[in-house]
């Protein structure tokens, strides 16, 4: 059978979708005849069972276990924030600030700790020198590192660590 201008355009249509369907991980079925080049695709008969399954997928498991906290020195007005990931294990602050402007100078130094990227269900401990300074939750985003809501007393946060969990 000679290649007609039809032809070519579902050949090309076919690709394209073939190019779609890879790039967004989408399972789909084709029918090809080689005698005529007609396509039947099964999509629109399995997309609906794709959003069933995705939406009844609880939230937590489709959610990342990633979380983006926040340092900040409101005497020298530094800040930086950092992401990790909330894996139940205890990080070094040292570590995940030290290269920022809360760091500056080799020490990391903060007023307040901050949660600005999280899951719903996060919980994240910070400790300093093993004595528990505070708790960040979805609940309660922001805490004041040195115990006063009066004061700005930088502290320093060298031996300090943050175990945060979904």
């Amino acid at each position: 059978m000679p290649f007609t201008q039809n032809n070519i355009r579902l050949q090309l249509c076919f690709q394209s979708f073939q190019q779609f369907i890879a790039a967004n991980n989408i399972i789909a079925f084709c029918k090809v005849s080689s005698k005529d080049f007609k396509m039947k695709f099964t999509i629109a008969a399995i997309m609906p069972l794709v959003v069933v399954t995705v939406s009844a997928t609880p939230l937590e498991v489709r959610q990342s276990n990633q979380v983006t906290a926040a340092l900040s020195n409101d005497q020298s007005g530094a800040y930086a924030s950092v992401t990790f990931q909330a894996d139940d294990t205890y990080k070094s602050i040292f570590s995940l600030f030290s290269g920022t402007s809360v760091g500056a100078g080799g020490t990391v130094k903060a007023t307040a700790a901050q949660l600005t990227n999280f899951a719903q269900s996060i919980n994240c401990v910070i400790k300093n020198n093993d004595a528990t300074i505070g708790t960040l939750t979805a609940q309660k985003t922001y805490l004041d590192l040195d115990g006063s809501p009066h004061a700005a007393i930088p502290i320093n946060l060298d031996n300090a660590e943050i175990l945060c969990r979904v």
